[in-house]
C-alpha cells in the first residue's frame, strides 16, 4: 500500500526466512582465520566425526545468528534495498519504506530455520509464552481487550506451529511439557531433587474436568489451554518423562526406607545411616513398635524407576472400553489395574487420589454409554468382559 501523503510504501505480511546455514573450514580464507577444526587425539576421527563437529557448528551458527536478531536485521535491510529503489523510479528521495509482520513470525522464522526445537530455543519458547501470558491477564479498555483477543489468536497459532516441530532429535513433537525438559537439560544434563519435586508439581492431580465430566484434567492444562487443543495431556507428559529420562546423565535419587528404633528421633532430625546423613520424615506406630521413615540422597548414573512410577497411567480408557451396567464391576476392574508399584510418599499420594477421579469419569462414562443404548451396550459390555475374564484365566 502506498500512502502518498506521508511518502510511505507498506509491505504486510513480509516474512524473512533462513534457507540455509553453512561453515567454511576456512571462515576468511585472505586472512587463515579458522571456521573449524578436528583435532585428532585417539587416531580414530573420521568422516562421521566431522559431521558431527559440522552440525554442532551450524547449530551455534543459528543460535549466534537469533542473539544478533538477524532476521530483525534482515527486515531493516530489505526495507533500505526497496526505500532505494523506489526513490529511484518514483524519484522520490524521501520515500519510506515499512515491513508489517505478523507478531509471532520473527520468533517462528528463526526457531524453524533447523526444523527442530533446540535446549536453547525451548527456554527462549517458555520465557517469550510467559510474557505473553501476563500481557494477555492485564486489564484494559474495549480497544485493548479486541486488541488482546487478536494477540491471543496469534500466540495460539504461534503455538500450533511449534507443535508441529520436533523437539531436540528425539523425533518427538515439542509441546507444553518440552519446556520444563529444557530448562533441566540446560546446564549438566542432571537432574537434582529440586527438579524431580518439580516434575511431580508439573504432572499434577488429576481431576474431572467441570464442561466435561466424562474426561480429566490438571489445574496446569486448565491455564494453559492453548497447548492443549487437540492433544491427550497425559500422553504429552508421558512423552516429555520419556525423553528426560533418555538424555539426562545422572540423577539424584531419593530413597525412603523404613526403620525399627526404640528412640525415634523428631522430624526433621538427621540421622546417619550407612554412613549417609538421613533426615527423619515421619514417625509411625504400627504393631504398637515406633517406625521411623527416613531418607537420604545419593548421586547415581540411573533413577530407581522415577520417570517410570511418574508417567500418568493411559491404558484405563483401553481397559473399561465397555458399558457394564453394574458400578461395582467398574470399580473392582479399575482397581485390577492399579499399579503395584511402590512409590516415593509425594508421588505415592497423587497415585491415590487420581484412582477416586478415575473411577468416577469410568462410572460416568459407563452411564452416559447406558443412557444412549442400554440393552445393546450392555449386552456387549458384559461380552467384553467375561472374554477378558477367559484370557486371564
Amino acid at each position: 500500500m502506498y500512502d502518498e501523503e506521508n511518502e510511505t510504501v507498506h509491505f504486510f505480511g513480509i516474512k524473512p526466512e533462513i534457507l540455509d546455514t553453512d561453515i567454511n573450514p576456512w571462515f576468511i580464507p585472505e586472512r587463515k582465520v579458522k571456521g573449524f577444526e578436528l583435532v585428532d587425539y585417539s587416531g580414530r576421527v573420521n568422516f562421521e566425526d566431522a559431521k558431527a563437529v559440522k552440525k554442532q557448528c551450524k547449530e551455534k551458527l543459528l543460535e549466534q545468528a537469533r542473539r544478533a536478531d538477524i532476521v530483525k536485521r534482515a527486515l531493516e535491510n530489505g526495507e533500505e534495498a526497496l526505500r532505494n529503489f523506489f526513490s529511484l523510479i518514483l524519484d522520490e528521495p524521501d520515500i519510506k519504506v515499512r515491513f508489517h509482520t505478523h507478531p509471532f513470525d520473527l520468533q517462528y522464522a528463526m526457531i524453524a530455520a533447523d526444523t527442530l526445537v533446540d535446549i536453547n530455543e525451548a527456554i527462549f519458547i517458555q520465557s517469550l509464552y510467559q510474557s505473553e501470558l501476563k500481557k494477555l491477564s492485564q486489564p484494559g479498555s474495549q480497544d485493548f481487550t479486541s486488541m488482546k483477543i487478536k494477540r491471543g489468536q496469534l500466540l495460539q497459532y504461534f503455538i500450533n506451529k511449534l507443535k508441529g516441530l520436533y523437539f531436540l532429535n528425539s523425533g518427538q513433537h515439542f509441546n507444553f511439557y518440552s519446556m520444563e525438559v529444557a530448562r533441566m537439560l540446560k546446564d549438566t544434563f542432571h537432574i537434582s531433587l529440586t527438579d524431580r519435586q518439580t516434575l511431580v508439581e508439573l504432572r499434577d492431580t488429576l481431576k474431572i474436568d467441570k464442561k466435561d465430566s466424562l474426561n480429566v484434567t490438571t489445574s496446569i492444562v486448565m491455564e494453559n489451554r492453548m497447548w492443549f487443543q487437540d492433544c491427550d495431556f497425559r500422553y504429552d507428559f508421558n512423552q516429555a518423562m520419556r525423553l528426560l529420562n533418555k538424555e539426562a546423565l545422572s540423577f539424584e535419587v531419593l530413597d525412603t526406607c523404613g526403620q525399627d528404633i526404640q528412640n525415634p528421633n523428631k522430624i526433621g532430625d538427621t540421622l546417619l545411616i550407612e554412613g549417609k546423613k538421613a533426615i527423619v520424615l515421619d514417625t509411625l506406630k504400627i504393631d504398637n513398635k515406633d517406625f521411623c521413615l527416613f531418607s537420604y540422597s545419593d548421586t547415581v548414573v540411573k533413577p530407581v524407576n522415577f520417570f517410570d512410577d511418574i508417567k500418568y497411567d493411559t491404558n484405563y480408557t483401553d481397559v473399561l472400553n465397555d458399558t457394564i451396567q453394574d458400578t461395582a464391576i467398574v470399580v473392582k476392574e479399575l482397581k485390577l489395574y492399579t499399579s503395584e508399584k511402590k512409590y516415593n510418599y509425594s508421588i505415592d499420594t497423587l497415585n491415590r487420589d487420581e484412582m477416586k477421579v478415575i473411577i468416577e469419569v469410568e462410572q460416568n462414562k459407563t452411564m452416559y454409554r447406558n443412557r444412549k443404548n442400554p440393552i445393546g451396550n450392555l449386552v456387549a459390555g458384559v461380552e467384553k468382559f467375561i472374554e477378558r475374564i477367559k484370557k486371564k484365566n
